[in-house]
């Protein structure tokens, strides 16, 4: 049986820009970062919380352009304004506009994204116990 989602795979174009994106602007903590050898590939798993984002950097794959498989990922935060506050201030663009309430008035969300365009949705869950009713 299926447990949890292991973690969310992000191919990035400069794999040091983004790490320092994700720890420093995100807080996200280094876990591990190898080169994969015979593959062309590096990668650097970040933990938050219990969960793990995976950058994966290739040497002769360029970062796809447009739509992806992967439409976004998404971070629990307590305080959306909060967050945002400290994004802007470490230089993130944020688009204009304000979180959306969602699920029944349960839940707020706000876009944002990652240094090569990934989509990083931020997720407040209202009402601490609503989770469990979703």
């Amino acid at each position: 049986m299926i447990r949890k989602v292991e973690h969310i795979g992000v191919q990035v174009s400069d794999l040091d820009r983004s790490l320092d994106f994700y720890q420093r602007v995100l807080g996200f903590t280094l876990h591990r970062r190898e080169k994969i050898p015979g593959i062309g590939l590096e990668i650097a798993l970040l933990r938050v919380g219990d969960s793990y984002v995976e950058l994966l950097k290739y040497e002769d794959r360029p970062v796809p352009q447009g739509k992806s498989p992967l439409g976004h990922f998404a971070l629990q935060v307590d305080d959306i304004e909060t967050v945002l506050e400290a994004l802007s201030r470490n230089g993130v663009k944020i688009p204009g506009g304000t979180p959306q309430v969602v699920f029944d008035g349960q839940a707020r969300i706000f876009f944002i994204n990652g240094p090569d365009g990934e989509v990083v949705e931020l997720f407040q869950y209202i009402l601490p116990l609503s989770r469990g009713t979703m």
